[in-house]
């Protein structure tokens, strides 16, 4: 079973040219814990994102851009992304992003694979 990849992946490997490759259902209650990994909370799913964002940073400049950062530009990277606020979250995520010339590149790229 595939429902458990990220929308991006999933997209890829149903999606025709022309139509989405499935419906979304909205559950406000009756919730399916037999078919779908329920989220205890919004902090849990921050704090996924989070670990992510400080796993690439870890291959990409050494976790210095992450440990560079304060808690409230933490906060400000999750809530533009959150709340669909590019200009908010592409402040924080620019330094993530930057290529470091005087190391001469990134150390490494982070990727995922998924099969």
């Amino acid at each position: 079973l595939d429902r458990h990849y990220p929308i991006g992946v999933l997209f890829d490997l149903h999606a025709s040219n022309t139509v989405l490759p499935w419906s979304i259902t909205v559950h406000f209650k009756n919730f399916p814990e037999r078919d779908l990994l329920h989220c205890p909370s919004h902090s849990v799913i921050e704090a996924h994102f989070m670990s992510s964002i400080k796993e690439a940073d870890a291959l990409k400049h050494k976790s210095q851009v992450v440990n560079d950062m304060q808690k409230k530009d933490h906060k400000q990277l999750w809530m533009g992304l959150q709340n669909d606020k590019f200009d908010q979250f592409w402040a924080m995520n620019r330094k993530l992003m930057e290529y470091p010339t005087e190391d001469g590149g990134f150390r490494f790229i982070p990727f995922r694979i998924y099969q």
